[in-house]
Formats: C-alpha cells, structure tokens, sequence
C-alpha cells in the first residue's frame, strides 16, 4: 500500500532473528485486564491427535485432525513434545471452527522451513472462527510472505495462552508483517496471556495486522525485530514488536509488556498507522519500555498516525529513536493520555526526547514526564517538541527533563499547550546569561517548583511509576478536575496531586 508519509532510507542487515537474543524465556505478565475471551472447554474434543504416545502425535495426523476441524486435543503422553512440521497446515475457507488445544505441552516447530498455519479464509469473511490455546510454535519460517507461524486472511483468530519464539517471515518488504502471526482483513485477532519472543519479519517482528482489528490482553511482546528498512513506501523495518496498517483498524493493549523490540524505521515498539483516519488505538495498564528505532528513526516506543489514541495507567520508558524517543503521535490523530507515566526516552539526535506531536489535538491529563532527554548538541524538547496549540494540559508534572548539552535544559519546544491548571516543571529553562525564559515554558501560568520526584520505580499497580517524596509541594494542592484513581489505581487524595501518581 502506498503512504503519503516520508521516510529515509536506511539500509540493515535483514535474515532470521539474532540466536543470542531471548535466550531466557519471557514471563507472562499477570492477569491485569479483563479478558473479552475465554479458554474453551475442551474436555470432550471431537478429534484427538495421537494414542497416548510421543511417536503417534505426528504431523501427518494433525493435518487429518485439521481437516474434520472441531475441538482438537492431544494424547501425546504426560511431557512435553515438539512435533515438526514439513509444509504448512491449512485450514480452509469453508472449514468449520477449530479449536486446537495443546494443553501446554504440544509445540508445533517449523524447522525454519516453513509457515506452521494458514488460515485461509476470505479478507471480508469473519468465519470460520479458529481458536489457538496452549501451545507453543517455534522456528516456523516463510520467507516470501508476513506470518511466519500463523498467517490469517479473513477468519476470526483467537490465541491464548500460547508462546511464539524464533519464528520469522520475509525479511524485507513494504507491507508484508509478523515474524509469529499476520493478520489480514478486518476480523479480530485477540491475543491473550500469549508471550512473542525473538521472532523477526520485514515490519511487525512479531505481530502484524493489516485492515485488522488486533487486540491484545495481559501479553508479553519483547525482543522481536523488523528487519526491513526504508518505511513505506521502502521496505518495512516499521514496529519491530507489533505492526498495523491500512484502513478502518484498530488495536488495543491492555495489561501487556511491549520491551526491548527493535524497528528499523518507524515505532521500535509499535507502529499504528491509519490511511483513512478511522480507527482506534488504545493503551491502558502497559508497559512500553527500552525498544529502539534504528533507521528512519521516529517512535522509538510508539509511532502512531491517522487514529484516537487513547492512553491511560501506562508507563512508556527508557526507548529511543533519533526523533520521538518516546512517542510521535502524527498527522490526523487525536490523544487522550492521562495517570500515565513518560521517563528516561531518549531522542538521540532530534527532536522529543518523550513525546513528538504533528498536528494533533486532545488532552494531556494527570500525567509525569521526567527525565527524557533530547541529547544531541543541537537537540530541543527534552519532553515535547511539536504543536501542543490544541492540546489541553492539565495536572501534569514536567521534572528534569534534559535537551542539547544539558545547560539549557529546553523541556517543551514548539507551540504551548492550553493551559487546563495545575501543572508543574522544573526546572524552568534559562538564557545564556541565567535569567528566566517564559517562552520555554510548557503552558502559560504553570508553576516552577520542584516537584521532589523519585525515581522510576515498582510502587504496586501493573506498572512501573515515579512517586512524588511526601515533602512534595505538590502534594494535594489541586483541588478541581482531579482523577478519581492514580495510575496504580489507588484512589485520589481531596485536594489531589499533580502527575500520574499521589505521593
């Protein structure tokens, strides 16, 4: 698909993940989020794969158990086993719904030879409706097309509590995406209590979507790379952890980690892009920490464009890019973030060291940004750069938040917010000969004080936090528009605090 954004060109070294990365299995982050499914009862199963031993459970017999469809378990014995696969399982446009049970003990294993699952339906079809559960899929490859291990067209998936590591699909490319699952056509994919590691593709390391609706609950998505370069139009390289594109999507997260997943272009995390500006993207108790954009260098936690986003009782710390280490949020969107925590990303050569704004409106809302940096010498916004004219600020804290050489410590470049009270930065930005520069402040009427902020740290919740000490100034001196819950999701003190946490 043809985009109007530009891109740079970057050339990488693409091929199949790095084999000394992940090599600790990921933990499954706890049930946070109130799943919108459930694992099926699958104690009467219509067909089953094996006689109670390893040997039986072959390739050859799933592909038969495939075929009838229905409720598929294994009787394979009491441990674990992988059963390799030689050519991709199909299931049809006309199947009836499967649910393939693996009971945590079946993985299915590709042999870096092949595609594992092809659910080949019809891009507007939602049916048949095909449920993955407790099972693992490992070193699937198909290097000419997105989805190395499950590839959806039209069909409604449903993945839970299953694993995806060291799978890859085409390594450069300007649509294709998801080294572990792709998914085209506007039915949902949901994803639950599922971890993604070390799996690569062109864009979409693990995850990609495209016109699809992807939503992903109490997840685990970390060490994934897209391995194309240049964007779109180029080659891919966009969201090294989850990629999702083309009209009428959307995506949700809730509850999950998204960490330390590389992208070679754009959104080292995430990358959203609507092309028709109708769709949706919600974040809400996340952790979107240490990704990395490599090459064409914007979104080094989220790249978003053309959608609603909404984020809220997340944290997104420690990434970098070039510009937006954070997140840039672009052309056509609109962003409600609030108890949400933005610390320690990095724009390592640019602009927005936290959050990069083009042309977005929305609201900015109980919510802590310390710490980031815009660290190149010529290098502004150490929080925000971009237009903030119409988005309204309001209880939020700017602390210490670094841009340029670190003299000049530049928090907010380019347009004010609109000043909605109660906010807070430190420390207020001075000219070369020392004195106060209100045209670098971040809206009108904020106060300068030090808001005495600790450090990124666990202080209960799903999320990392920073809590103001309880000598704060800024402890409960807000006494309207206040949150009814802090990020933890503690109740508020009356007067509240400023920022994402109560002390």
């Amino acid at each position: 698909m043809k985009k109007s954004w530009l891109v740079f060109v970057v050339l990488i070294s693409c091929g199949r993940p790095n084999p000394n990365a992940g090599t600790q299995p990921l933990p499954v982050p706890a049930t946070v989020c109130t799943s919108p499914i459930q694992a099926v009862n699958t104690s009467v199963s219509n067909q089953v794969v094996g006689n109670g031993t390893a040997a039986s459970c072959t390739e050859a017999a799933l592909r038969t158990a495939l075929g009838a469809g229905g409720i598929i378990t294994f009787s394979c014995g009491a441990n674990p086993i992988t059963i390799p696969i030689s050519s991709e399982l199909v299931i049809p446009m006309n199947s009836p719904d499967v649910v393939l049970d693996g009971r945590n003990l079946i993985t299915l294993s590709g042999q870096n030879q092949t595609r594992i699952l092809n659910i080949n339906s019809s891009f507007e079809r939602n049916t048949p409706n095909v449920t993955i559960q407790k099972m693992g899929f490992t070193n699937a490859n198909r290097s000419n097309d997105g989805g190395g291990a499950i590839k959806r067209l039209g069909a409604t998936l449903q993945v839970i509590d299953s694993v995806f590591t060291n799978n890859t699909c085409i390594p450069v490319d300007q649509d294709k995406a998801g080294g572990a699952i792709y998914s085209v056509g506007p039915a949902a994919t949901t994803i639950v209590g599922s971890r993604f590691q070390n799996n690569a593709c062109a864009s979409g390391g693990a995850i990609g979507g495209l016109f699809a609706e992807i939503n992903i609950y109490n997840s685990n998505i970390s060490q994934n790379t897209a391995t194309g370069n240049g964007g779109n139009p180029g080659n891919g390289g966009n969201g090294g952890g989850i990629y999702v594109d083309g009209n009428d999507n959307s995506l949700k997260i809730c509850g999950s980690i998204i960490s330390n997943n590389t992208g070679a272009a754009f959104g080292g995390g995430v990358f959203k892009v609507i092309n028709n500006l109708t769709g949706t993207t919600t974040i809400e108790q996340s952790t979107i920490a240490d990704n990395t954009s490599t090459g064409a260098k914007l979104g080094g936690g989220l790249y978003l464009q053309g959608t609603a986003a909404t984020i809220n009782a997340s944290t997104i710390s420690g990434n970098s890019a070039d510009g937006a280490g954070g997140i840039y949020i672009g052309p056509g969107s609109s962003l409600n973030m609030y108890n949400s925590t933005i610390a320690s990303n990095t724009a390592v050569s640019s602009l927005g060291g936290g959050l990069f704004l083009d042309g977005v409106t929305g609201s900015i809302r109980h919510t802590t940004f310390a710490e980031n940096a815009a660290s190149g010498a010529s290098a502004f916004g150490g929080a925000v750069a971009g237009d903030g004219s119409n988005i309204t600020l309001q209880n939020s804290i700017f602390s210490k938040n670094i841009a340029g050489n670190g003299f000049n410590p530049i928090t907010c470049s380019g347009q004010k917010f609109i000043n909605g009270g109660g906010n807070s930065q430190f420390p207020i930005n001075r000219t070369g000969g020392g004195s106060d520069n209100p045209s670098a402040l971040c809206t009108t009427g904020i106060s300068t004080t030090d808001p005495l902020l600790g450090t990124l740290s666990n202080n209960g919740g799903p999320t990392k936090t920073i809590l103001p000490n309880p000598n704060s100034p800024i402890k409960k001196t807000i006494s309207s528009n206040c949150a009814s819950t802090d990020q933890r999701g503690q109740p508020r003190a009356t007067p509240c605090s400023a920022g994402a946490t109560e002390p």
